[in-house]
C-alpha cells in the first residue's frame, strides 16, 4: 500500500480476504500481460533488428495483437463466469 493511502486508512484494519484476492488478481493479471507480451513481440517484432524505434508496421501490429488479446481474454472470462 502507498503511503498516501496508508495514512487514510490507518485506523481501520485490513481484511486478510481482500488481501489475498487482490494478491490472485494481480497474479492474474500480470501472468496475463507477460504473455501477451511476449506473444506480441515474437509474432510483431523481428529478432534482429538495427532500429531503436518501432517501425510502423511493427507498431500497428503491436496495437492489432494487443487488441485481439485482450478481447479475447475478455470473452473467455464472460464465458468462465457462466
Amino acid at each position: 500500500m502507498s503511503f498516501i493511502l496508508k495514512s487514510a486508512y490507518m485506523n481501520q484494519d485490513a481484511d486478510p480476504e481482500k488481501i489475498k484476492m487482490a494478491e490472485v488478481q494481480f497474479d492474474a493479471m500480470s501472468k496475463t500481460f507477460n504473455t501477451m507480451l511476449k506473444s506480441c513481440r515474437n509474432k510483431c517484432i523481428p529478432d534482429e533488428y538495427g532500429e531503436a524505434d518501432l517501425n510502423k508496421g511493427e507498431m500497428m501490429c503491436i496495437d492489432r495483437c494487443v487488441a485481439k488479446y485482450y478481447k479475447t481474454n475478455l470473452k473467455i472470462g464472460q464465458v468462465s463466469a457462466l
